[in-house]
């Protein structure tokens, strides 16, 4: 699956972090998107997947997808136990008090059903229904950053798995609802800094698209402000649209509204965002 001209490259990255196995994100694929998001330098991409290794096993990758999800899929180390061309990990709504917590105050989530030309999964975000003020005094925004860290692990696994299957590197669709967005966010920037370290540092090449609908204009207007905290990779990804966005997400992001939640006019339930 990847691409002739870069073979020799990723072959030399394997060699170096002692690949043997898909284990630890060492199959060609994920370490191809270790190798894009540095700019196609060996020896970056090779620092970069070490300190993403260091990370998975300080900040207890198994840990916070056990307290967010199913058991039983990773390894101390923050490696998968389990087959990875396969990947039936599922968010809990209840069952531990974190899970709840993420359930009732977060706003973003993974659909069922995968965009499909490719099997690639939908990520939604509600950004309009968050209390991002709250979350700060509060001090929940470390839960909330660890329920987000088990959202784009899920992303991640979901879209290893699928391009393993398809042999061609698959990354997720990101739809961002703006409903309700108010300039009170622009308050929040230290949330959304913290959001885009972990997913910028730890989780590279996962998105094809950013989408954001229901965007009201000073939405886009705004945007100079959060670009500055958006990986440089992804700011070319990102699309504003209003309220008639039907066509405008099919042809951006290759998905229909009808898979979105029914929040969005869509026919997904609700319960995945």
């Amino acid at each position: 699956g990847v691409p002739e001209e870069l073979a020799a490259d990723i072959w030399r990255i394997a060699v170096a972090v002692g690949a043997d196995g898909p284990e630890p994100l060492c199959d060609p694929l994920t370490l191809l998107r270790f190798y894009r998001v540095c700019r196609m330098n060996v020896q970056d991409t090779i620092d970069k997947y070490r300190k993403t290794l260091e990370w998975r096993a300080s900040y207890s990758v198994r840990g916070f997808m056990e307290l967010h999800g199913s058991p039983g899929e990773f390894n101390e180390d923050g490696s998968r136990s389990t087959d990875v061309t396969a990947w039936a990990w599922r968010r809990r709504t209840g069952g531990t008090p974190l899970a709840t917590f993420a359930q009732q105050y977060g706003f973003f989530g993974r659909l069922r059903n995968p965009a499909p030309a490719d099997g690639a999964p939908v990520l939604v975000w509600r950004v309009g229904a968050a209390d991002y003020g709250g979350y700060e005094r509060e001090n929940l925004i470390e839960p909330i950053i660890t329920a987000f860290a088990a959202h784009f692990e899920d992303a991640l696994q979901a879209a290893r798995a699928e391009s393993l299957r398809r042999r061609t590197m698959v990354q997720a669709r990101l739809v961002i609802d703006a409903d309700r967005v108010t300039l009170g966010v622009l308050r929040s920037m230290t949330f959304f800094k913290e959001v885009v370290d972990v997913i910028g540092l730890h989780y590279p090449e996962m998105l094809a698209s950013i989408t954001v609908v229901r965007s009201p204009t000073f939405v886009e207007r705004t945007w100079p402000v959060f670009r500055k905290v958006v990986p440089p990779k992804s700011r070319d990804k990102v699309a504003f649209f209003g309220l008639d966005y039907e066509a405008a997400l099919r042809a951006h992001a290759g998905i229909e509204r009808t898979m979105l939640p029914k929040f969005m006019g869509g026919d997904a339930p609700d319960e995945d965002v």
